[in-house]
């Protein structure tokens, strides 16, 4: 293709509401295998298509998918024990999908592709009635996993430019992240972890984090007026991370290091970083015989952090823990 764009990354399909209701006895025995889990994952934005040619851009990266709402709950005659490394007993979780990259662009004039944002989570909810029991035995293996992830921001594509007297090479900009959502978490009855970084209660809204810019590169050569221009993009924005609140009453035991009874955050994703923009300009003729190169490279601006929401913790009952920590 000698002239135009390449062709655009399709966006991420987005997800529908999950929801799992438990009340009886379940056990398992291998790593990552939670016991009941509620999860709404929106799909990954498509790549942007590269362009090779005289003056074009790369294809915009497509968006991702956003997530829809999450929720778990454990009933009165619940018995939920695991024994695996990185088996939580009960967890809610909504990922928003991530952006899709920029797409590359080759040749005299062109442009990067710009990433695709990333999408937004839902509301996340996890309870336990009076009387449930969630026991956990592995390393990172939490009692409840409540969590609202947006996806992150696509990365700007690269452009490159090689040309004869002239050449122009602009980045693609990353993309912002998307948003966490809301968590909330009611829990009563107990809960118990014997691991290391196994937390009783882990309630967290994450904004996703900010797509990096692309690479500036422009080459110009010429027998006499050489003009080379290098421009990088402009990194996207973290997400902003929503509200988390815990509630309820009852025991929380933890046993590990590293194990808070309850962690309770809410986190803005970072932004994305500015990348390299370089341009050199040749002229084959001395200054005596009229030649002259001009190179000119300008770098892009990082992308900004996503702001916390806030965060509330209200619990009534036992919170004994033997390892470090046992709130935050």
């Amino acid at each position: 293709m000698l002239f135009g764009p390449g062709g655009n990354g399709a966006s991420g399909v987005g997800a529908g509401a999950a929801r799992a209701a438990f009340d009886a006895r379940l056990e398992t025995f291998g790593a990552g295998d939670i016991g009941v889990q509620a999860l709404s994952e929106g799909g990954d934005g498509g790549a942007g298509g590269a362009f090779v040619g005289v003056a074009g851009s790369g294809g915009r990266g497509g968006a991702g998918g956003s997530a829809g709402s999450a929720s778990a709950f454990a009933g009165p005659r619940a018995r939920l024990l695991t024994h695996g490394n990185g088996a939580a007993a009960l967890a809610a979780r909504s990922l928003g999908g991530r952006g899709g990259p920029g797409g590359m662009a080759f040749g005299w004039i062109v442009r990067g592709g710009d990433g695709g944002p990333g999408g937004a989570a839902g509301p996340v909810l996890a309870g336990t009635a009076p009387g449930a029991r969630l026991v956990t035995s592995g390393t990172a293996a939490d009692g409840i996993e409540a969590q609202s992830v947006g996806g992150g921001g696509g990365d700007g594509g690269p452009a490159a430019s090689i040309g004869p007297t002239l050449g122009v090479a602009v980045a693609g900009d990353g993309a912002q992240g998307g948003a966490g959502g809301p968590v909330h978490v009611d829990a009563d009855g107990f809960i118990g972890t014997a691991g290391a970084d196994s937390r009783g209660i882990s309630a967290q809204s994450i904004g996703g984090g900010g797509g990096s810019a692309g690479n500036a590169l422009s080459v110009a050569v010429s027998p006499a007026l050489a003009l080379s221009a290098s421009v990088g993009g402009d990194a996207g924005a973290g997400g902003a991370g929503a509200a988390v609140v815990v509630r309820g009453r009852g025991v929380v035991l933890t046993r590990g290091a590293e194990s808070p009874a309850v962690l309770a955050q809410s986190i803005g994703g970072g932004g994305g970083s500015a990348e390299l923009a370089l341009a050199a300009a040749l002229s084959q003729a001395g200054d005596d015989a009229g030649g002259a190169s001009v190179a000119l490279a300008v770098g892009g601006s990082g992308g900004g952090g996503g702001n916390g929401g806030p965060v509330s913790v209200r619990r009534r009952g036992m919170l004994p823990e033997r390892g470090r920590s046992s709130m935050r």
